[in-house]
């Protein structure tokens, strides 16, 4: 395998802005801000800048809003 075909394989994943968790969630952005800052919310940082994975907000959105760690969506 070439290495132009490894990074094909790999599909990055879509980073998402807080407001548009907010839409998508129904929260407050404030509240967006709120549960990252905590780490019920996933995120992925990059640099000081704070992004959002879709997939993994799906995939918590459909876990019921609780955190890996147990905490709850306080």
């Amino acid at each position: 395998m070439q290495a132009t075909e490894a990074h094909q394989a790999l599909p990055l994943p879509r980073l998402i802005r807080a407001p548009e968790v907010a839409a998508a969630t129904g929260l407050s952005l404030q509240r967006v801000y709120a549960l990252s800052r905590k780490g019920v919310l996933p995120t992925v940082r990059l640099g000081r800048s704070v992004r959002y994975d879709a997939h993994q907000i799906a995939l918590w959105l459909r876990s019921g809003g609780t955190s890996s760690n147990g905490d709850g969506n306080e």
